[in-house]
């Protein structure tokens, strides 16, 4: 198997990006063979290199203070309208503070997110602020000074008063903060139709054999147990959730920073393999490419019994009441991670009064309440009111609570042990003869070979 296939960062699934305007032609070629070349770890550190030889031709000209109007652009991955109308909580008192406010995006995910801050990058012309899983992954970015380190207190208000302890250890540097936190989601989240259990009569599955147990019925009445996408990122969120009843939480840990050869971890994975292929004949024969919104409207309609996502899904599901959110079955520990914003570091007045602006706008209770209240997931700051939330994050919230165990899934490890996961499983899965035994052996086989060419995933702090 072609490892640096598997770890190829040019766009995932076959999605292409926006395009970036007219640029200098021998910066958009030189972006292009990188992104085509180099590896996931590799790529934003190229990418600073191109940035650092073309940026002091695009530096902006001096502004004096008193003519600088703020500005700020955001490149994000928030595309639905849900999605939208939750940064809007934030963008809207942020264009009324006087920031001239603008936004990118992109439709996949956090990797897409990754790949065309690179390019802005190499191409001299890096947004002002962008979405960022909260993590290990920005360690070489504060390193090289690619992201700007901000006051711990803004006015009245401090990060370390009003963030809760969770987020506050993994954003501070000394006494400055690293990442302008936005929310938390779980990872390991099962979305189903409650209707369905009481019309057929079936108990709510607490295992992923209790799910086995009640496929057959399901299938006989019409219902399929499992939708999904085979696109990667909704691929990782699936096999996670079936290896987090496997797996405990040290294991789990370790297996996904690459501390030691994944073979330690056969048994549990193989066991993860038998339960996902075994659910292949009772899953959506619709779960070619499906984004994830459509997920959720199977899931609604009563076609299929649960998908496995986040809790990031919760905007959409006030338009679902049938639909309900629980752990995955079996998971006794919760997986999680959080939403940020990492300001670029720019040299340009204008663009520093902009993120001065955003930091002084989210640090407001009333701000963040509401980002949350329309976004869902858990609060990353203290003192929101979860009883005026929808009843998906309120499921959250109260796992949230009861977990005595939480496990930070990094970006690295989102990038590099799970998505080599889902790329030998995406293919087994349409194959009618995988066996589990097979593609167990490929998956350690690929997973060491990764580790021992980029080295183990950046331990979590």
């Amino acid at each position: 198997m072609d490892l640096n296939c598997l770890m190829n960062t040019a766009g995932e699934d076959g999605e292409t990006e926006r395009g970036q305007g007219s640029v200098h032609m021998i910066w958009f070629i030189r972006t292009i063979v990188y992104v085509l070349m180099a590896g996931l770890r590799r790529s934003l550190r190229v990418a600073a290199v191109l940035y650092a030889l073309a940026g002091h031709a695009l530096l902006p000209a001096p502004v004096r203070a008193d003519e600088v109007r703020p500005r700020f652009e955001l490149l994000h991955l928030w595309a639905t309208s849900e999605e939208a109308y939750a940064l809007r909580a934030v963008s809207d008192p942020v264009r009324a503070s006087g920031v001239d406010w603008s936004e990118s995006w992109v439709t996949t995910n956090f990797l897409g997110v990754r790949e065309q801050f690179a390019q802005r990058l190499a191409l001299g012309v890096p947004p002002s602020g962008l979405f960022w899983l909260g993590g290990d992954e920005a360690e070489d970015l504060f390193e090289q000074k690619l992201f700007r380190l901000f006051p711990n207190r803004v006015g009245e208000r401090a990060f370390s008063d009003e963030l809760i302890p969770e987020i506050y250890q993994r954003v501070r540097e000394g006494d400055s903060i690293r990442l302008l936190p936005v929310g938390i989601h779980l990872q390991n989240r099962m979305l189903y139709n409650g209707d369905v259990l009481r019309r057929l009569g079936l108990a709510m599955p607490e295992s992923w054999q209790d799910l086995l147990n009640i496929a057959p019925t399901l299938r006989k009445n019409g219902v399929h147990a499992v939708v999904f996408s085979d696109q990667r990122w909704q691929m990782r969120f699936f096999i996670t959730s079936i290896m987090a009843e496997q797996f405990t939480f040290e294991d789990m840990r370790e297996f996904l920073a690459g501390t030691g050869s994944a073979r330690k971890y056969e048994p549990q994975l193989r066991r993860s393999i038998e339960i996902f292929l075994a659910l292949r004949p009772y899953a959506s024969p619709l779960s070619r490419d499906l984004n994830w919104a459509n997920v959720v409207e199977h899931v609604a309609s009563g076609g299929s019994f649960a998908a496995f996502l986040g809790d990031f899904v919760a905007p959409i599901l006030r338009r679902y009441p049938a639909v309900h959110c629980a752990a995955a079955p079996g998971n006794d520990y919760v997986i999680w991670s959080f939403d940020a914003i990492a300001l670029v570091t720019t040299e340009d007045p204008a663009v520093i009064a902009g993120q001065d602006r955003l930091i002084e706008t989210v640090i407001k209770p009333e701000v963040r309440h509401e980002y949350i209240l329309r976004k869902g997931g858990i609060p990353a700051y203290r003192g929101s009111d979860i009883r005026q939330m929808d009843a998906c994050s309120q499921a959250s919230m109260e796992s949230w609570k009861m977990a005595d165990i939480k496990v930070l899934l990094t970006a690295s490890q989102w990038l590099q042990t799970l998505d080599i996961a889902a790329s030998i499983l995406r293919p087994a899965w349409w194959d009618p003869d995988a066996e589990a035994a097979t593609t167990t052996t490929d998956l350690i086989t690929a997973i060491d070979l990764m580790n021992q060419r980029d080295g183990p995933a950046p331990a979590d702090r």
